[in-house]
């Protein structure tokens, strides 16, 4: 396991459809103005994203959707590295506020 690497896999009971909603409500709820602003395009099920800038610029990674399950994957710099475990904690618990636990 890399250090630099946040993985999250929540297993769920949801429509393909309503799932990729869920894991587009998650990837906003992971920006805003403390982090910075994210952009985020699909490719077939995985929802790619990046923040453009303020503390968490450079961070990217990817939302995964499957029949039964969501993997969260964060790719952390140098500077969002010491807030690991916060940032682990905020996405488990906005998965589980989307109703995929």
């Amino acid at each position: 396991m890399n250090f630099m690497h946040i993985d999250v896999t929540k297993k769920h009971n949801l429509a393909m459809a309503v799932a990729k909603q869920k894991a587009e409500l998650v990837a906003k709820q992971l920006s805003g103005p403390d982090i910075g602003d994210l952009q985020a395009v699909w490719s077939g099920d995985v929802l790619n994203f990046q923040v453009l800038n303020g503390i968490g610029k450079g961070v990217k990674g990817h939302l995964a959707v499957t029949p039964t399950t969501i993997t969260v994957h964060i790719e952390l710099t140098i500077t969002t590295l010491a807030g690991k475990s916060v940032i682990t904690s905020s996405v488990e618990k906005h998965l589980k506020a989307a109703g995929v636990a």
